[in-house]
């Protein structure tokens, strides 16, 4: 429709509609008229909710958790989330604690797990985790990718020494496999823990590490101590 048309269709329009009661202009108008309106009502519904969505202030992120291959229950659920966000004193309408459960199996034979992992991967750069919760398997793709963050960045050397043989070490790769650099400390067995035998939902090994570029790294240790003070706090 040209603007010529439209324009001369707006004076018919007013033509049209003289000596009709309000009912016959309604139906004249929906009639004649009905694709504008249902365009201009779409488009505008598009526009307030893009607007929203821009407008709506970002929530600051307390802390995120990711549970890779590892499930546990709903009370261990609520220990990572709403209880630590309670703890924290957090603003529930400025702040928010997230623990998400992702899972992949072997991603070299499979696009959807490939994918699945992928989609780890671009939150944890995306900086929308800060520690995560793996099984054993899980660890070697984070390793690959450099995505697991240096122990040495939350623990001391001497915490590290206590935790003995509990301490993971790996070497990153080139691009041809070959091991480069040191040996790093990236992801620590927790399986003993109290808050995992009692939260984990079925027997396995569960190793905690930090994402590479955890948004919230000077709180990390902080949380560790919080996972250590789940006998005391369930039972108080």
């Amino acid at each position: 429709m040209t603007e010529n048309s439209f324009f001369q269709r707006l004076k018919k329009l007013k033509v049209d509609l003289k000596g009709m009661t309000w009912q016959q202009k309604l139906d004249h108008i929906w009639t004649y008229y009905k694709e504008v309106i249902l365009i201009t009502v779409i488009s505008l519904i598009v526009i307030i909710g893009v607007g929203s969505n821009m407008l709506a202030p970002k929530k600051e992120l307390l802390m995120g958790g990711m549970c890779v291959n590892t499930y546990i229950s709903g009370e261990g659920e609520s220990y990572l989330s709403q209880e630590y966000f309670d703890r924290l004193q957090g603003d529930p309408k400025k702040q928010e604690v997230q623990l998400y459960f992702r899972s992949f199996g072997d991603f070299a034979v499979s696009t959807q797990d490939y994918e699945a992992f992928q989609s780890i991967v671009a939150m944890i750069y995306a900086e929308k985790v800060d520690y995560l919760l793996l099984d054993e398997a899980s660890m070697g793709p984070f390793i690959n990718y450099e995505s697991l963050l240096d122990l040495r960045e939350v623990f001391t050397q001497e915490e590290l020494e206590q935790f003995g043989n509990k301490v993971r070490y790996a070497q990153h790769t080139d691009e041809e496999g070959n091991p480069i650099g040191e040996m790093l400390p990236i992801a620590l067995e927790i399986t003993d823990m109290p808050f995992v035998q009692d939260c984990r939902s079925y027997e396995q090994k569960i190793f905690l590490g930090f994402a590479v570029n955890a948004p919230n790294k000077d709180s990390l240790h902080d949380f560790w101590e919080y996972l250590l003070a789940w006998e005391s706090n369930a039972k108080a």
